[in-house]
């Protein structure tokens, strides 16, 4: 579902929501948040392992390059720490670990 909501994505009971201002990134992230959110669907709340997946099933599946993964960090590195998120800067050196396996 497309709608307003406090964060860029989120997964809940079967359901993906995306914010609307994922509609205007490039599509490598499009992929990438609605991917993170599929994650949780299937392995539940843990945001490293949602990364993690999301990650390699863009390698796999060919639409995260390194250069798409490079832009993606630079757009996640100011992400603040909350309760269920790292922040943007361990999320990112978590996933340059996942892309390279």
């Amino acid at each position: 579902m497309i709608q307003p909501i406090n964060d860029i994505a989120a997964a809940y009971r079967g359901r993906i929501y995306l914010h609307p201002r994922v509609l205007d990134l490039p599509r490598a992230q499009q992929l990438f948040w609605y991917t993170h959110e599929c994650a949780h669907q299937i392995f539940g709340p843990g945001e490293a392992a949602a990364d993690c997946w999301a990650v390699q099933q863009g390698k796999i599946q060919g639409w995260l390059s390194r250069v798409e993964l490079t832009r993606l960090n630079g757009s996640m590195r100011q992400f603040p720490r909350d309760a269920s998120h790292e922040d943007g800067a361990a999320r990112i050196a978590h996933m340059e670990k996942c892309f390279a396996e």
